[in-house]
């Protein structure tokens, strides 16, 4: 059935006396809205709503004298409202809603004065808001948002005594809020945000005793907030965000009992308050850090924070209330580097920092993937459920509601598509299999991936290097052991000599703060034995050389001198160890402890060995290549590979709330990179010596690893002239101290 055809219908009812109302709302009708509709003379009620209605409203319309209800919302109809319309004056609805219409409000709906509600949100009307709507006295819901309305808002409207909502949000409105709208007694919400209004609030707002909500957010408002706004008794929404507003929060806004949503985030009000705490306050926004009286709200369960300037570095949350379970941080904030959570969100909360541009530090990645937070930080669909305009405790997460009483929520969150977040869920496997649970180090097995392929190539490289040299030793004479070294050998050797060592004492320190990022978790037992094995066995050398008396003698009248061309060392010229007998073992288990910082010592001074900074005893030069060829590979075999796998195992697994560790992605990558560096310069300095020394390879790994069971102290025998060195101008007393 067309929409002509029940007209035609109708019009042939009407002649019998019979149809004075047509409501066809929600029945797929399609089309134009016939003009012979104006021929329904008799017809008191029109609805046409919620269908597929395209074309103009017929002017004809103007015609039905009778009607009272006119219900055309949610259609596709366009072009401009009829000023016929005004001449419907026994019309008490008027519903064009949810269109397309466009072009200015006609003043003649300002004849209406039946009229009790006008509805023409969501369409594209322009221009001014007519003053003459100010006649319409009756007039209980004026709702004229999401338009393109310009100009200022009438002080004639300030007659509308008998409005009890007025919605003027979304639209281009300009100029100062009326201080007549203190005239409209009955009204209970006031929504004019996302505008250009300016000026200040008018105080005479506080004579709106009924008013329930009041939303001037959006606007560019300035000054104060008017004390008398405390007056409004049974104000449950205020929300005075994004303005340009100034001064302290009144202290008479503790009045308000019963006020649930309070939001003054990006404004320039200060965040000092002496007045009742706020007791029945569910939502809040600051543009601060909550300060201290924020803590004593008892029912605030969401905290919008939106600092004024981009510079925060800190935000702190110590004073949110334990309630509080979301923390929406609004605004670009590229500064901000540190969450300080103090003793909140002890039960589970949620931090949104969605299109902050916030790059967290690591301390504060750690406190948040070790603790109930989950960090919203990419492509996360959050809304704060409403009743009635107001929050209802209801968060809703990519579709999913989660109630935020429920002390578990955080442990239920499943990511959306392309959502991104620090979230430790424990017992909830659709938190830990979510690509983008950060914590959990998405991106670990593609890292880890690239960084041993890349170790694997190298080591093949390394290999197949050495092979070639050994291949043409013949021909490069000068890499044997008798022949006379480049000077561009010995630079490279001795540049090589240099980062190696540098890697090695890097790598180390690396270690210890991973160690120290899993501290008082299981892996602490594994990173710590693999770093104390090797000092153990180190100070256990160091002490037999002390009994036996191998030990640089006259260590406390020890010097330095740099050489170069750095000597060649005769291997075969190692002092032998002695055998120790039971005494000496007995006075080794003794003293073997003060070995420890000999060993710090003595990696200190063979570190400046291998910048040329040879020890000197006497007349006596003395290498400590061998110790630090002992020292290196004992490192490489009970620290470097055993922590690079390890830490390679922990960092695939990510970090973990229940078993109290944070893997922090930067650390542990930087962490095993170097120790797949070390590993290859140890195993490029063995693979150069073979070659040197013509032997295989585990031949020549033995031998480096034997020296710490030998005197690694080496004489050495080339001519050093006054020439060659340059003596150190004092002894190195302090270093020589240490033993």
């Amino acid at each position: 059935t067309t929409l002509e055809e029940i007209v035609n219908g109708s019009r042939s009812g009407q002649n019998n006396g019979i149809q004075y109302h047509i409501d066809l709302r929600n029945k797929s009708l399609s089309g134009q809205i016939p003009p012979e509709l104006r021929s329904l003379t008799n017809l008191s009620y029109l609805d046409l709503s919620i269908n597929d209605l395209s074309g103009s409203i017929p002017i004809e319309l103007g015609s039905l004298t009778k009607l009272t209800d006119l219900y055309l919302n949610s259609n596709n109809l366009s072009g401009s409202i009829p000023p016929e319309l005004g001449s419907l004056t026994k019309l008490h609805f008027i519903d064009l809603y949810n269109n397309s219409l466009s072009g200015p409000i006609p003043r003649e709906l300002g004849s209406l004065t039946s009229l009790e509600s006008l509805y023409l949100f969501s369409n594209n009307l322009s221009g001014p808001i007519p003053l003459e709507l100010g006649s319409l006295t009756k007039i209980t819901f004026l709702d004229l948002y999401s338009n393109n309305l310009s100009g200022p808002i009438p002080p004639e409207l300030g007659s509308l005594t008998s409005l009890t909502d007025f919605n003027l949000y979304n639209n281009n409105l300009s100029g100062s809020i009326p201080h007549k709208l203190g005239s409209l007694s009955s009204l209970e919400v006031l929504r004019f945000y996302n505008n250009n209004l300016s000026g200040s609030i008018p105080s005479e707002l506080g004579r709106l005793t009924n008013l329930n909500t009041l939303d001037l957010s959006s606007n560019d408002l300035s000054g104060s907030i008017p004390p008398e706004l405390g007056s409004l008794t049974d104000l449950a929404e205020l929300d005075l965000s994004n303005n340009k507003l100034s001064g302290p929060i009144p202290a008479s806004l503790g009045n308000l009992s019963v006020l649930q949503n309070l939001r003054l985030e990006t404004t320039g009000i200060a965040c000092n308050y002496v007045g009742t705490p706020f007791q029945s306050l569910n939502l809040m926004g600051l543009p601060c850090s909550p300060p201290s009286w924020v803590g004593q709200s008892r029912k605030l369960s969401v905290l919008h924070i939106a600092f004024p300037n981009q510079s925060t570095e800190v935000l702190d949350l110590s004073f949110a209330p334990p309630v509080c379970k979301v923390v929406n941080l609004t605004g670009l904030n590229p500064a901000l580097k540190t969450i300080k959570f103090g003793g909140w969100c002890s039960e589970g909360c949620v931090v949104d920092l969605q299109g902050t541009g916030a790059e967290l530090s690591s301390g504060t990645k750690r406190e948040i993937c070790l603790g109930r937070v989950s960090v919203f930080v990419e492509g996360i669909v959050t809304e704060q459920l409403r009743n009635g305009g107001l929050f209802n405790s209801s968060l809703s997460i990519d579709g999913r509601v989660y109630n935020l009483t429920d002390p578990t929520f955080v442990d239920k969150i499943v990511l959306g598509p392309g959502g991104k977040s620090y979230t430790t869920g424990v017992g909830a496997s659709l938190v830990h299999s979510a690509t983008g649970n950060l914590c959990s180090n998405p991106e670990a097995p593609t890292v880890v991936a690239v960084m041993y392929a890349t170790f694997g190539a190298s080591l093949i490289a390394e290999v197949f290097t050495a092979w070639a040299l050994a291949r043409c030793r013949s021909v490069w004479g000068r890499v044997g052991s008798q022949g006379k070294r480049s000077m561009l050998i010995d630079m490279v050797l001795y540049l090589l000599g240099i980062v190696g060592s540098a890697v090695v004492w890097y790598d180390f320190y690396t270690d210890i703060r991973v160690l120290l990022d899993v501290w008082r978790a299981w892996p602490q037992w594994v990173f710590l034995g693999c770093i104390i094995a090797p000092y153990v066995i180190g100070t256990l050398s160091i002490s037999e050389g002390w009994v036996s008396g191998d030990l640089l003698p006259g260590a406390w009248n020890l010097g330095l001198k740099w050489i170069w061309p750095p000597p060649q060392m005769d291997v075969g010229e190692t002092f032998p160890r002695r055998a120790l007998n039971p005494l000496q073992w007995a006075v080794l288990l003794v003293v073997w402890p003060l070995g420890i910082p000999a060993v710090l010592f003595l990696d200190i001074v063979a570190f400046l060995d291998k910048l040329g900074f040879h020890p000197v005893v006497g007349k006596n030069v003395y290498s400590l290549d061998l110790w630090f060829d002992s020292r290196s590979l004992i490192e490489l075999l009970l620290r470097t590979v055993p922590q690079a796998i390890f830490q390679t195992v922990v960092y695939l697994l990510g970090s973990s709330r229940a078993n109290r560790y944070y893997v922090d992605q930067n650390l542990f990558v930087m962490s095993i990179s170097l120790s797949l560096l070390s590993i290859l310069f140890q195993l490029a300095r063995t693979l150069w010596q073979a070659v040197q020394a013509s032997e295989y390879v585990w031949v020549t790994f033995w031998r480096r690893l034997r020296c710490v069971k030998r005197s690694w102290v080496i004489k050495l025998h080339s001519n050093i002239t006054a020439e060659s060195e340059l003596a150190l101008s004092s002894k190195i007393d302090q270093l020589s101290d240490f033993l």
